[in-house]
């Protein structure tokens, strides 16, 4: 059976000397994995066709035996090329495709919606009109929202005080802040200090979906720093997932910055 779809290209790998293994984010099909025959042939109808952060329209035959389905046709409908001139932006845009990838399985769950978040925010990168790190920090939380892992600290966890002016901490574990009277001992891996400001911050990115929300949002050195420590925590410790990728990019953006 032959399927239509928009998809985002999150992967491309070998797959033989001649042909590529894509894996794509779709609104409707979800997550899937197609192998595009003759990728590199000098002729190949595919070449120059999808890419890293693409947004293409994919015509391909769905398969029920390996979950590994065959492309028969692909075109760009967006290629964000500025990323290709803007490489640090690039290697954000490449983290969070990497990062949608193994946040998500084989399906429609919440597809639409991550498919949406997606290509909004590799759109807003390309157009570059906003900080890089801000956006891979907002649209790693967006996600964590979406799978159903959202901060929670208007209060404290334990003993339910209101932490709008306090120090206090995230406890990954159990998904929200704790007030440092509340602070387990000995401190957990998983929990890590967050202070006024940042609470600020997750409330108001906690209010609404648009990325209009950065337009007017001023975020200082201090808040990023908290930020990524507070997401590569939850990171670690809902999703289950290795760095790597994220640790590039933060490097790649401290290098930017002069700061290595």
């Amino acid at each position: 059976m032959i399927a239509k779809t928009e998809a985002i290209v999150l992967r491309v790998s070998p797959f033989s000397t001649t042909s590529h293994m894509v894996t794509w984010l779709t609104p409707d099909y979800g997550r899937l994995t197609t192998v595009v025959k003759g990728a590199m042939r000098p002729k190949s109808a595919f070449l120059g066709q999808y890419d890293l952060c693409y947004t293409c329209e994919l015509l391909f035959y769905e398969r029920e035996r390996d979950g590994v389905h065959m492309a028969r046709e692909c075109s760009p409908l967006n290629t964000r090329l500025p990323l290709r001139r803007q490489w640090r932006h690039y290697t954000c845009a490449a983290y969070i495709c990497d990062l949608a990838l193994h946040a998500t399985l084989p399906g429609r769950d919440h597809t639409e919606e991550l498919y949406e978040l997606l290509g909004a925010t590799l759109d807003r990168l390309c157009a570059g009109r906003s900080s890089p790190e801000v956006l891979v920090h907002w649209f790693e939380l967006r996600l964590l929202q979406l799978l159903g892992y959202a901060p929670h600290v208007e209060r404290c966890l334990v003993c339910r005080k209101g932490l709008s002016a306090e120090r206090a901490v995230f406890d990954a574990a159990k998904g929200g802040a704790l007030c440092l009277d509340c602070l387990p001992h000995p401190v957990p891996e998983h929990v890590v200090p967050l202070g006024p400001d940042t609470q600020s911050l997750l409330r108001q990115w906690s209010g609404g979906h648009a990325l209009s929300l950065l337009r007017n949002t001023v975020v200082s050195g201090k808040q990023l720093l908290a930020l990524q420590r507070l997401t590569g925590t939850m990171l670690t410790y809902c999703l289950e997932m290795r760095l790597e990728c994220r640790n590039v990019a933060m490097a790649t953006l401290r290098c930017e910055r002069g700061e290595l």
